[in-house]
C-alpha cells in the first residue's frame, strides 16, 4: 500500500497494530468460538502462533499497541496523523 500511494503521489501513513501473542491468540479463539457471531477470519490461536514466527523484515510504520481501549488507540493514531 505504501508503494501504491507513493506511485500515485498520495500521502501514506502506515499503522502496524500489535499486541502480546497471548492476547492475539485469545482473541482468535474467542472469535472462532462465537457461533452466534461468525467472523470472516478462520484464524485460530495455532494460526496466530505460526504468523508470529513469520518475520517480514523491519517494520517502519507507526506501531500501535492494541491491548488497550479502542479510544486510546484511535487517539494515538489521530495524533500521529496530525504530526
Amino acid at each position: 500500500m505504501e508503494k501504491i500511494a507513493a506511485n500515485a503521489g498520495a500521502p501514506f501513513h502506515g499503522f502496524w497494530l500489535e499486541a502480546p501473542i497471548e492476547i492475539l491468540m485469545a482473541r482468535a479463539d474467542a472469535r472462532a468460538a462465537a457461533a452466534h457471531n461468525p467472523d470472516a477470519s478462520d484464524a485460530t490461536s495455532a494460526i496466530v502462533a505460526l504468523q508470529a514466527d513469520d518475520v517480514r523484515g523491519q517494520i517502519l510504520w507507526h506501531r500501535l499497541a492494541t491491548d488497550r481501549p479502542p479510544e486510546a488507540i484511535l487517539a494515538d493514531a489521530l495524533a500521529l496523523l496530525s504530526e
